[in-house]
């Protein structure tokens, strides 16, 4: 389920067709206070948030305390996001007027990465690498629950 559920997230940030519109808008509409869209910015993201803490809790087990689910949320989310935030901020630059010089401020493997033919070893990436953390703070609370019973 995580990486169906982060493919699915970088494909809404790094799409460039429809798909790529809706999450760019997401990406835009996070850092604004607009108080038009504000209930439907904060519903959207509710139904994202509880789809990933869905996820994480299973694979956290019952040992989970609210703040190790919670952190392990923002470490999962906000490394779709902050893809994502980095590239709205490159694709509003006004200043740039060549498609070619928009990423001459990053380096090129910044460019290589978000680049959505290379979307698949992204999200396996982003996967494999939380997947590590889960499974280590899992460890940490079943080694605290089974002290705790001693």
């Amino acid at each position: 389920a995580l990486p169906i559920f982060v493919k699915s997230l970088l494909s809404k940030i790094l799409d460039s067709g429809k798909i790529g519109y809706y999450g760019k808008l997401l990406i835009r509409e996070m850092g604004q206070i607009n108080p038009v869209i504000q209930d439907l910015k904060y519903q959207h993201i509710a139904v994202i948030k509880s789809q990933l803490i869905a996820i994480l809790r299973e694979l956290l087990g019952p040992e989970v305390s609210e703040d190790d689910l919670q952190l392990c949320h923002f470490s999962v989310i906000h490394q779709c996001l902050a893809i994502g935030l980095k590239l709205s901020r490159i694709h509003n630059d006004k200043s740039v007027n060549n498609e070619k010089d928009r990423f001459k401020h990053f380096p090129p493997e910044f460019q290589k990465w978000t680049d959505p033919k290379n979307l698949d070893r992204l999200a396996e990436h982003i996967t494999i690498f939380s997947l590590a953390g889960v499974r280590e703070v899992r460890q940490r609370n079943k080694k605290m629950s089974a002290a705790a019973v001693d």
